[in-house]
């Protein structure tokens, strides 16, 4: 897709790992999806790969608490997603440590609705460890982005979650401009929900309207002390594919849905 399609559906171009200047600009990187951080890594401080999701997650300890070095396999695999989605997905790059960046959004305050494991809003989110991944099919337009970021504690992790739910309602019908390497690209955020403890809102190329088929589900639950952020976007309408993966990531952490 060109145009008003660019960050959507196509491939991305958005750095890892966060960079010292907290501002409405993240790291300057190419992006082929404006809206979506990928593996690349210039001018960015490198993150270390932690390797592919493992199909055997980790369960959460005797405590409750997810270490952070167990993070990366609770992602879910390119061959369980690919299936779910019907799309052959790839791994654009290796799994991150760091949170996304790369891409200029406004209004900022709008980033974390938009985007999950964005740096706009880990930054200064005091977590203990991340994991994210983004994959891509380019034959299907189906792009993945999931991210599991710890914390000190579920009552830490219940409070960021709170707090960037509340902040996602302040941006129901916001148009947000997303620009990097050169492109930009313009986005819709519909209403934001939450249901049995996952938030979720519709995102939508800012030249159509709400209830259009395609485009992006974005969905956020808290489970135990690790926040699952996930962003699932598709040519055919997402309703609940996010949240479905939300719950996915979150049974492996507590064991149910």
């Amino acid at each position: 897709m060109a145009g008003a399609g660019l960050f959507f559906l196509g491939g991305d171009i958005i750095n890892s790992g966060s960079d010292d200047k907290k501002s409405d600009t993240a790291n300057s990187a190419a992006t082929d999806t404006g809206d979506e951080p990928e593996g690349a890594t210039d001018g960015s401080p490198k993150t270390p790969s932690s390797g592919s999701p493992s199909s055997e997650a980790p369960a959460a300890g005797a405590d409750g608490m997810v270490d952070p070095s167990n993070l990366p396999g609770l992602l879910e695999s390119a061959a369980t997603l690919s299936e779910d989605l019907d799309a052959n997905l790839t791994p654009t790059g290796p799994v991150q440590s760091e949170p996304f960046t790369g891409v200029q959004i406004m209004p900022s305050n709008c980033a974390g609705a938009l985007l999950p494991g964005i740096d706009y809003v880990y930054k200064t989110a005091n977590y203990t460890g991340f994991a994210g991944e983004i994959l891509t099919d380019d034959a299907t337009s189906t792009k993945v982005i999931q991210s599991v970021i710890s914390f000190s504690s579920e009552t830490e992790a219940t409070r960021f979650f709170n707090d960037q739910y509340t902040s996602w309602r302040a941006c129901h019908y916001t148009e947000v401009t997303i620009s990097g390497g050169g492109q930009h690209d313009v986005m819709k955020i519909g209403m934001s929900s939450e249901s049995d403890g996952v938030a979720s809102n519709l995102i939508y190329p800012g030249n159509k309207p709400a209830g259009s088929a395609g485009g992006c589900e974005h969905a956020m639950s808290p489970h135990n002390n690790v926040i699952v952020d996930v962003r699932i976007c598709t040519p055919k309408g997402t309703m609940t594919l996010g949240q479905g993966l939300t719950e996915d990531i979150g049974k492996k952490i507590t064991g149910k849905r």
